[in-house]
């Protein structure tokens, strides 16, 4: 299983009754997660170096690109460890995850 896949397997955990047509576009948001985290990562570090890590941020960052997009779900409450995000009437939580000048 590639990384890709990887990643977008995780997301789709973490989202319920995706919609079919959604799928695609949630795999092409995933690819562009990869790309935009691997190259943020630390000078010698690779995806593989942090495999479980990368992967969850990843699915997660996707998923705040995927709200960006446009509305894919209810989605009230999400919660991974210390990190909690719920969907409001804005998107500050997927904002913050995705920082200034990420795949927007």
């Amino acid at each position: 299983m590639t990384l890709v896949q990887q990643v977008f397997a995780q997301a789709r955990l973490m989202v319920q009754d995706l919609p079919q047509e959604k799928e695609v576009l949630l795999e092409a948001v995933c690819h562009a997660a990869v790309v935009s985290l691997r190259n943020r990562l630390r000078d010698g570090l690779v995806p593989e170096d942090c495999q479980a890590e990368f992967v969850t941020a990843a699915g997660m960052y996707a998923l705040a690109a995927m709200s960006s997009v446009g509305n894919f779900g209810d989605l009230e409450q999400f919660t991974a460890g210390d990190l909690t995000l719920r969907r409001g009437n804005h998107d500050a939580a997927a904002s913050c995850l995705r920082g200034p000048g990420t795949l927007s």
